[in-house]
């Protein structure tokens, strides 16, 4: 990441801690580990939860130490469930990442020759998957048509995507990247089930959830019963988001445990050889970002900030989580908690990973 950015960064620490710091911080229990050293971190973080109900989970790897703590809600544990929202949009990658591997996708190459049949127009020929990937594709940002909400999640389904995709106009100019939440990767999730003869939610399955030990991770319904009430940005009720055709942007459910086990396979990604490993390993590569916009920090579904950090944020009507991670330091942190009320939460958690030692030693 520039200099430029990591001053964003920190000026989006800064205006969350303005905008928290008249609250009572909140109870932080710590379940698993130890966070000493990292007292200001979590002294920034305990003044984010605004009700009873909210509460912020941390998981986090510096080294061999693992801790994982929760602040606020103290009925959450390691295991609650929560929704992960775009963080899924790295998961997707990853097997993107894994079939380019095995030689079953070229991500480089047009994305016509990687569509169903009956997707395939000649307006595709221009687009690579690399590029829906980064952002720089020059489609809308949601399907024709629709808009960002948890209604077109649940009700955006196969038949809806081929009509989207065949009046869908391309811009090839690609000056610049544009953050895709939804369009691209729901397309992208097409290319996976067409190479993979399977549906999205059992690539994920086969190829992620399994390997990696994230047993209570999910696409569709949840796996346990220990789920964290949604929250809306004033704190109130709000519910969970179903996703039909579009899981492949946001669909991602789960524990910090399961997440837990993402960073630790992250972290190790590039020692390995098998196909996960190499897949993982091949994701992280900062080089794969399109050189033909002007500029753009998004690679395979990764945003890189700095060296070989990187992370991804995520965000549904309920729940907020940003994860990031640096194979370099063997650090890694998920944080996020069931309400939509976090501006700069990104900020906050990049800043730490970001640092060679833990916040309060700087």
């Amino acid at each position: 990441m520039t200099s430029k950015i990591y001053f964003f960064l920190c000026i989006a620490l800064g205006f969350l801690l303005a905008g928290c710091w008249s609250n009572q911080p909140a109870e932080t229990t710590v379940l698993h580990g130890s966070i000493d050293s990292y007292s200001i971190l979590f002294e920034n973080l305990s003044r984010i939860p605004k009700v009873d109900e909210q509460g912020v989970m941390v998981g986090m790897i510096d080294g061999d130490e693992v801790a994982v703590a929760v602040i606020g809600n103290n009925t959450f544990t390691e295991d609650t469930l929560f929704e992960f929202g775009s963080i899924t949009k790295v998961m997707t990658a990853h097997i993107l990442a894994q079939l380019a591997v095995e030689g079953l996708i070229d991500i480089h190459g047009p994305l016509n020759d990687h569509l169903p049949e009956s997707f395939q127009s000649s307006k595709w020929e221009n687009t690579t998957i690399l590029e829906l990937a980064s952002h720089v594709s020059g489609i809308p940002e949601n399907p024709p048509g629709t808009s960002r909400s948890a209604e077109m999640a649940r009700t955006f389904d196969r038949d809806a995507l081929a009509a989207a995709m065949d009046s869908t106009h391309v811009n090839n100019s690609r000056e610049m990247a544009i953050y895709n939440c939804c369009y691209s990767y729901i397309i992208l999730g097409l290319v996976i089930e067409e190479a993979t003869g399977l549906s999205y939610a059992e690539a994920v399955q086969e190829r992620l959830f399994d390997p990696m030990g994230m047993e209570t991770a999910s696409i569709h319904g949840w796996q346990g019963d220990d789920i964290a009430p949604p929250l809306n940005v004033h704190g109130k009720p709000s519910w969970f988001t179903d996703f039909d055709q579009a899981a492949p942007a946001g669909a991602l459910r789960g524990s910090v445990s399961d997440l837990l086990a993402f960073l630790d396979a992250s972290i190790h990604a590039c020692n390995g050889d098998d196909i996960v490993a190499q897949g993982t390993c091949l994701s992280q590569n900062s080089n794969l970002r399109p050189t033909d916009s002007a500029s753009t920090s998004w690679g395979l579904g990764w945003q890189f900030f700095k060296d070989d950090t990187f992370g991804h944020g995520g965000q549904t009507d309920g729940f907020q989580a940003f994860i990031a991670v640096s194979p370099d330091r063997e650090k890694g942190i998920i944080v996020v908690t069931n309400a939509t009320s976090l501006h700069g939460l990104d900020g906050q958690v990049g800043s730490w990973v970001l640092r060679d030692h833990s916040i309060s030693e700087n």
